[in-house]
C-alpha cells in the first residue's frame, strides 16, 4: 500500500472514530445551552504559566477588539505577562523570556529542591552566549513550558540532546533551546520567524499534546471573532469543581480534553490551526533551507502510571468518560497524519515514553520531569543525527 493512501485511510478511520465518540458525548448531554466563558484561554496558575488550558473566566479572545496582537491585547490573552519575573511582552514574537535572566523557584519535586531559572543574551535557557555566526551544526528547539523545562539548564531535554549528539557526531553539534513558557503554536511560529538569523540546520518543534489545540484555537478565535460555543451551567460547575482540587494538573491536559468533549467544535478549530501554522513554520524553514522537524510530546496522563487515584478523582468530578480522557492522543494521531500527508516530518514521542519503570512527568504539576528529560533526548537523539549527517 503506498504510503499517501495508508495516511488517507489513517485520517478517515480517526475521523470516524471522533464522530462517533462526538455523537456519544452529545446522547450523554454533553452539549447545551448554557452560560459561556469558564472553559477556555489559559490557564494562569502555578509558576510558568504553564501554556493554554481551558479554565479562565477572564475576556474570551473573540471578545477582545481588533486583531492586533499590541502589549494591551496580549497581557489581556496572558495575564501573567502583568507579575511575571521572566516574561515580556514583545512586538515580534508575542511573548518572550526575559534575556540575561536568573532566579530561584523553589520546587521540592526536584532533588535539590529548587530549579534554577537562567537565560542568556537571547532569552534562551542556555548558560553561555548563543554565537551569532555557528561553528558546528545548529538545532534550533522551539516548545512550552515542558520544552523551557521546570529543571535547571543543563537538565533540559535539548541540553541533554546536545550531550548525546556530541558522542555520536563529529565535532556534535549546538542544540538551543529557544523554548518560551506559556506559549503555542501561534507563539512558536512567531519566535521562529525572530530566531531564523541564527540559521539552524534543523528547527525542532515541540507540540505540547495537552494544551496546544487550546493555544492555537484562541488565537484562530481572536482573529476570526468566532462566536465561541455555550458552556452548560453543570459541565462549567464540574470544571471549576476539578480546579479546586488540582489547577495546575488540570491545565496539562485534562483541562483540554474536557472543553473539547463539551464542544467538539473547538477541538475542529484548534485542529486545523495547529495545522496551519505548523505548515507556515515548515515552510519558512525550508525557504531558509533548514529542515523541520515536528515531535509530538505526549501527556502524563498518556504515559506514567503513577498518581492514579487523584486522575480517577478529577476524572469522577468532571464526569469524562475513557473516550474523553483519550480525546489529547487522538488529536495528537489526528495531527501527526495530517502533517505527514502534507509532507512535514512528525516524530510521535509516545511509543519511546511508555515502559519505563519510573515515572516521567513530575507528580505535582505533570509537567516533563529530569527521567522526562533524558527520555526525550534518546528519543529524539537517533533521528536528530541522522538529519544532521553530512549528505543527509
Amino acid at each position: 500500500m503506498r504510503r499517501q493512501t495508508f495516511y488517507k485511510l489513517l485520517i478517515l478511520a480517526l475521523t470516524a472514530a471522533v464522530c462517533l465518540a462526538l455523537l456519544r458525548w452529545r446522547a450523554a448531554g454533553g452539549l447545551g445551552g448554557g452560560t459561556g466563558g469558564a472553559g477556555h484561554g489559559r490557564d494562569q496558575g502555578g509558576a510558568l504559566g504553564h501554556g493554554a488550558a481551558v479554565g479562565s473566566a477572564r475576556t474570551l479572545p473573540s471578545e477582545l477588539p481588533g486583531t492586533v496582537l499590541d502589549e494591551a491585547t496580549v497581557k489581556a490573552l496572558l495575564p501573567h505577562l502583568q507579575t511575571s519575573e521572566w516574561m515580556l511582552y514583545d512586538p515580534v514574537t508575542i511573548v518572550r523570556v526575559r534575556p540575561d535572566h536568573e532566579s530561584k523557584l523553589p520546587w521540592p519535586d526536584h532533588a535539590d529542591g529548587q530549579v534554577v531559572i537562567r537565560t542568556n543574551e537571547h532569552g534562551f535557557r542556555e548558560d553561555a552566549p548563543t554565537a551569532e555566526v555557528k561553528s558546528r551544526p545548529r538545532v534550533l528547539v522551539i516548545g512550552d513550558s515542558h520544552t523551557f523545562g521546570l529543571v535547571n539548564n543543563d537538565e533540559s531535554f535539548a541540553n541533554r540532546l546536545e550531550v548525546r549528539l556530541a558522542a555520536a557526531l563529529p565535532g556534535g553539534a549546538e542544540v538551543i533551546n529557544a523554548a518560551t513558557t506559556g506559549t503555542g503554536p501561534y507563539e512558536h511560529l512567531a519566535a521562529l520567524g525572530e530566531h531564523l538569523d541564527l540559521h539552524p540546520d534543523l528547527v525542532l518543534l515541540v507540540i505540547c499534546t495537552g494544551n496546544d489545540f487550546s493555544n492555537a484555537m484562541a488565537y484562530s478565535d481572536f482573529f476570526t471573532k468566532r462566536p465561541w460555543p455555550r458552556l452548560p451551567v453543570d459541565a462549567r460547575e464540574r470544571f471549576e469543581a476539578a480546579r479546586g482540587k488540582a489547577r495546575e494538573v488540570m491545565a496539562q491536559g485534562l483541562s483540554q480534553a474536557f472543553d473539547f468533549s463539551c464542544r467538539p467544535e473547538n477541538a475542529e478549530v484548534g485542529l486545523q490551526a495547529t495545522v496551519a501554522t505548523v505548515e507556515r513554520m515548515a515552510d519558512l524553514s525550508r525557504e531558509r533551507g533548514a529542515r523541520f522537524l515536528v515531535a509530538l510530546l505526549p501527556t502524563k496522563e498518556d504515559v506514567d502510571g503513577d498518581d492514579l487515584p487523584r486522575r480517577r478523582d478529577l476524572a469522577e468530578t468532571l464526569m469524562m468518560s475513557p473516550a474523553d480522557l483519550a480525546l489529547n492522543r487522538t488529536m495528537a494521531l489526528l495531527l501527526g497524519a495530517t502533517l505527514a500527508q502534507r509532507g512535514i516530518e512528525v516524530l510521535d514521542l509516545l511509543p519511546a515514553l511508555q515502559g519505563h519503570r519510573q515515572p516521567l512527568y513530575w507528580r505535582s504539576d505533570y509537567h516533563l520531569g529530569l527521567a522526562g528529560h533524558e527520555a526525550v533526548a534518546a528519543a529524539l537523539e537517533p533521528r536528530v543525527r541522522e538529519l544532521l549527517e553530512p549528505g543527509h
